[in-house]
């Protein structure tokens, strides 16, 4: 059923998964596996640094070389999964989700200054990559992805502006669709294929503004996290990817109504923010005297 989903040239309807879905939850666990290979490159960074026989003795001792490869590997798998997805949603997911990793472990202390230019490099490299295939269905993901939602967007934003304090419902769009026809946008659609066009449309713009208030208090403390030169920056810094790859995808699938990348994208952000034992654990530590 997985590879079913890809070798699709439109979207699988009823319970599998389609090529939408499928790659962006691919994209958002790329920064996951990119924070893997980082562990391993920077332990064999270090030990080729104090050793007089550098990269050749690190490579050959420990199991950072296999680990290493296994997560270069896995990472490549996600990679090639988004590109056979054929969607420009993924596409974009999966570059938001690199480019945002860079960013957050470019300020790490003690990352190696060539990351974030590196990440932007291969960014742009695919993006004019996409951008040259034309419509190509080999060369590029679907054209058509975004062309053909605006329309159905169009008839959301209407839904929205009806009621913009409390919107038509929560669950409500399928049933308020149908009364905004539009001969641009024919036949039945259950969602608006955009995440935040439709949590505006159900449950009115001050429940939107206030969902997008918390989920910024909670990438000031994913970033703040970050900025450890141990493991759990890294882990934050990667959640801060896989979070922004999946808020990238949505703008073009429903990611909150699949229950897979709702789930991921949960167990993604709870990477973000210090565990309550290290917490408790700083503040003791903080008022201990002499410490």
């Amino acid at each position: 059923i997985w590879l079913g989903g890809f070798s699709q040239p439109e979207q699988a309807f009823g319970p599998f998964p389609n090529r939408n879905d499928l790659g962006v939850l691919a994209a958002a666990a790329a920064p996951l596996a990119a924070a893997g290979l980082l562990g391993p490159l920077g332990r064999l960074a270090r030990r080729a640094r104090s050793s007089a026989d550098g990269w050749g003795a690190a490579l050959r001792s420990g199991p950072d070389t296999p680990i290493g490869a296994a997560w270069a590997g896995g990472l490549a798998l996600l990679a090639g999964a988004v590109f056979a997805s054929r969607s420009q949603s993924a596409l974009f997911a999966l570059l938001a989700g690199l480019g945002l990793f860079a960013a957050a472990t470019w300020f790490r202390r003690g990352a190696p200054r060539w990351m974030l230019p590196a990440a932007l490099a291969v960014v742009g490299a695919a993006a004019i990559a996409s951008a040259a295939g034309g419509d190509a269905p080999s060369a590029a993901p679907a054209a058509g992805d975004f062309a053909i939602r605006r329309p159905l967007w169009a008839r959301v934003a209407a839904i929205a502006k009806e009621s913009p304090l409390a919107g038509c419902g929560a669950g409500a769009i399928s049933a308020a669709l149908p009364l905004h026809p539009d001969p641009a946008s024919p036949g039945f659609a259950a969602r608006a294929e955009n995440d935040l066009l439709e949590t505006a449309a159900e449950l009115g713009l001050p429940a939107t503004i206030a969902i997008l208030v918390l989920a910024g208090l909670w990438l000031r403390r994913a970033l703040r996290a970050a900025r450890d030169a141990g493991d759990a920056g890294l882990a934050a810094a990667a959640s801060v990817g896989a979070i922004a790859a999946l808020a990238t995808g949505s703008m073009g699938t429903f990611v909150v109504s699949v229950p897979a990348l709702l789930l991921f994208g949960a167990a993604a952000a709870a990477l973000g923010v210090p565990s309550a034992p290290e917490r408790i654990s700083e503040a003791r530590a903080a008022t201990e005297p002499g410490r």
